[in-house]
């Protein structure tokens, strides 16, 4: 045994773990029950999670699919323009919308965090993130975002852009504080979103293949809009990387 086996082995916070464990046990962020490991989730919603990660998804809109390379009854081979292809972690219920919410609305940037390890462990994401020069997380409204405290898809970003090895750029502002998207119909997220980012400067992006970074995709107009507001600046690729999607017209994606 080396010498830096053994200084792991004798580690204080590796002995004290198990102690830790058993007085101060960890508590679920999905379930809320107490569990020894790592947190924030017990082995069964680890796995609960990781069904919903496993799920067919379309690799050009990243909506439900009945099986993998199935036509998509969703964008029907069509996409979302002007994206080459979105990934996501799985659809916006059950663990994945508890943890989305825990990142939001409770500050709880570690969970971000482990969102985009769990993203960064799907293939069709390294697939995206192997072939960008840069990532885009989707920017909040600067009243918003000083409400809150934080960006939850910077937080995203930051994770992926040290496991991508990618760089963040910050090529657009959003102009208006957009109402929330929750109770519009697919026509009014898009009146919505219009016009709500601009471009400050096209030297960052041009030429450059681009990941824009979100939580949630459901019409997809948030992500369309910024897309649009940086075409402008010669991009030559953009995709995107959510880590839910929900369905736009609130059906649960029934038609798969």
């Amino acid at each position: 045994m080396g010498l830096l086996d053994l200084a792991r082995r004798m580690d204080p916070r590796r002995l004290l773990r198990p102690l830790l464990d058993f007085v101060y046990p960890s508590r679920c962020a999905v379930c809320e029950g107490p569990f020894e490991g790592r947190p924030p989730l017990c082995p069964s919603c680890l796995v609960g999670l990781m069904k919903r990660e496993s799920a067919p998804a379309c690799e050009l809109c990243a909506a439900p699919v009945a099986r993998d390379g199935a036509p998509c009854p969703f964008c029907r081979g069509r996409g979302l323009y002007p994206f080459a292809r979105i990934a996501r972690l799985g659809p916006y219920d059950g663990s994945i919308r508890t943890l989305i919410h825990h990142l939001k609305f409770r500050r709880a940037w570690t969970v971000g965090e482990f969102l985009a390890q769990r993203l960064h462990a799907q293939e069709r994401v390294r697939a995206i993130l192997a072939d960008a020069d840069a990532l885009v997380p989707v920017p909040l409204h600067w009243k918003r975002q000083f409400a809150r405290g934080f960006n939850q898809a910077h937080v995203l970003a930051r994770r992926l852009s040290r496991l991508g090895l990618l760089p963040i750029v910050r090529p657009a502002v959003r102009l208006r504080d957009t109402q929330t998207q929750l109770r519009f119909s697919i026509a009014a997220r898009h009146d919505n979103m219009r016009g709500a980012f601009g471009l400050l400067g096209p030297r960052p992006i041009a030429g450059r293949r681009l990941v824009l970074i979100d939580d949630v995709k459901t019409s997809g107009a948030t992500l369309q809009s910024l897309a649009r507001a940086l075409l402008p600046a010669g991009p030559s690729c953009v995709s995107a990387i959510v880590v839910g999607v929900a369905d736009p017209r609130h059906r649960d994606f029934e038609a798969v």
